[in-house]
């Protein structure tokens, strides 16, 4: 039975609630007709498409009074702003659009019929019919487009590529995603939209358990796990969407190990932390560092000497792995694609630029510290789907740049609170960030730069996500201000309410891009003239 007193009772409790935090609901309306007018200004007049923009707005009023509501519980914030986002972004980014989606759709139908390691033959890799039919439409409008009636072909078919380098656990959703829709007999487009909606929700599951499994720094991981462009690779057939949400669920166990009481760590978890790490490291390889992260956990938490000297024993052991994996497996593979004549062509070598960079030394250090290519990399978090492939130019809002350049300063300074971490921990991980910094840029470097350019190729922002909410750990400020403190819950509401504001911006964005009366015909258009 339903008892209507304690649904009354409730509900008075969440009514009085939401008054007294009111001002963060009006905060977030006032920042919508902000963007919105703003996009008025620069002559974006929205048509049939306001409607889309009112959807928007409604889901974002919703996440932030969800938020009032559940603000003790980030967790489940965390997991109710990716779904729904993510939800808009599965459906509303055209046909394999997003960053290398292709390839990775490619890969992800592979293995949905059991082909975990793939070989290459004379015409390419086996696959079906439909995916060729579906890389015919990419960049178009899925509603309007033949694809959404066609059934699924599964004649024998070959493509170029299918990221052949990356293990077949990276694609396990996606491939769950598209098995599911030729169980269904859908049509072929359900082989993409369920392939990226079983992506959304099981990155939503991992980052939701990782926030909650984190004893202390939650603000920080929701913060990164919810960021627009973390949303957009979670939305798409990226295997960056397991990079993310497996980097997140490392942080949180090495958070979980670094507070756990003395002489309680065994075996079986430091076993976990390096099958974690081990994991992101075979998507990303710089990310190994993350396994250093262990040297920092204090000592008297290890049950006994023999679990410490493990820490010891495994570092080596995984970077071993690592490294044989991508010298044995990872390259030669990356080699045998349709990029090895695009290589040929830009005069792109590893070992040859790993030469120039030993008898360079002084030039390749000037290059790689160069603080162009931290702006190159911290400016491309706020890009938008995968414009590049197709003009060869990233499209960037300037404004929302510098907006989430304060944004996460005060991010890195927000107080911690009663948590102290070790001056000398903080500097450990600041260093393991700056190692895995370089190391994307030393990867870029070798794989995707012309032997002697000083210029790094290929530099992306999705790859910095995790070192993202890392980085804080060192900067954040260690003070006991009773403002602050007794705030707590109205300033982690604050930035949250913000994020959400961040991904409304983005997603009206996407509306103006894709759908804007006069700039669609057939394919998407872009005006960048007007873009704030």
């Amino acid at each position: 039975m339903i008892n209507i007193s304690e649904l009354k009772n409730k509900f008075k409790i969440y009514s009085l609630k939401i008054f007294d935090y009111k001002y963060f609901v009006l905060l977030y309306i006032l920042c919508l007709f902000a963007i919105v007018l703003l996009e008025y200004f620069e002559g974006n007049y929205f048509e049939s498409e306001w409607i889309f923009c009112l959807g928007i707005g409604v889901v974002g009023v919703f996440l932030t009074v969800y938020s009032v509501l559940s603000v003790e519980r980030l967790h489940r914030i965390t997991f109710v702003i990716i779904v729904l986002f993510g939800l808009l972004a599965v459906f509303v980014y055209p046909v394999l659009s997003l960053p290398d989606e292709v390839e990775h759709f490619n890969r992800a139908e592979l293995t949905s019929r059991g082909d975990l390691f793939v070989q290459s033959y004379e015409h390419g890799y086996k696959t079906i019919k439909s995916t060729n039919n579906l890389m015919e439409h990419c960049y178009e409008i899925a509603f309007d487009n033949t694809v959404l009636n066609e059934k699924i072909d599964y004649s024998l078919a070959y493509c170029d590529s299918v990221f052949a380098q990356n293990l077949f656990y990276c694609y396990v959703p996606q491939a769950f995603g598209i098995l599911l829709a030729k169980l269904l007999d859908l049509n072929v487009i359900w082989m993409m939209w369920l392939g990226r909606l079983c992506n959304l929700l099981v990155y939503a599951c991992i980052c939701t358990y990782a926030v909650k499994k984190a004893p202390f720094f939650k603000l920080q991981l929701l913060l990164v796990a919810c960021l627009p462009l973390s949303i957009q690779q979670a939305a798409s057939m990226s295997s960056d969407a397991m990079f993310i949400y497996l980097s997140l669920l490392s942080l949180a166990y090495f958070f979980y190990l670094y507070v756990k009481p003395e002489n309680t760590i065994n075996f079986r978890e430091i076993f976990i932390f390096f099958v974690l790490c081990l994991l992101v490291a075979l998507i990303k390889p710089p990310c190994i560092m993350f396994v250093f992260l262990a040297l920092f956990i204090p000592k008297s938490n290890f049950k006994s000497k023999k679990e410490y000297i493990c820490i010891w024993i495994g570092l080596v052991l995984l970077c071993l792995i690592v490294l044989a994996w991508n010298f044995l497996y990872a390259i030669p593979k990356l080699n045998n694609s349709f990029r090895q004549d695009t290589f040929t062509q830009f005069g792109i070598d590893a070992k040859n630029q790993l030469k120039f960079i030993l008898d360079n030394p002084i030039k390749s250090i000037i290059t790689f510290i160069s603080p162009t290519f931290l702006w190159i990399v911290f400016s491309r978090v706020f890009y938008f789907g995968d414009f590049m492939s197709v003009y060869n130019a990233f499209f960037l809002s300037n404004s929302l740049i510098i907006l989430f350049g304060l944004y996460y300063i005060a991010l890195l300074l927000y107080p911690k609170g009663d948590f102290k971490l070790a001056n000398k921990t903080r500097i450990g991980i600041f260093i393991v960030n700056t190692i895995i910094y370089f190391g994307f840029l030393f990867v870029q470097y070798l794989t995707w730069s012309p032997v002697g350019a000083n210029f790094i190729h290929g530099l992306q922002g999705r790859y910095i996500l995790p070192i993202l909410a890392l980085f804080p750990l060192s900067f954040t400020l260690n003070t006991n201000f009773s403002f602050l403190n007794d705030n707590k819950n109205k300033l982690d509401l604050l930035f949250i309410v913000l994020m959400i504001v961040f991904l409304s911006a983005v997603f009206i964005l996407l509306v103006y891009f894709y759908y804007m009366s006069g700039q669609y015909a057939g394919r998407a258009i872009f005006n960048t003239s007007n873009i704030y």
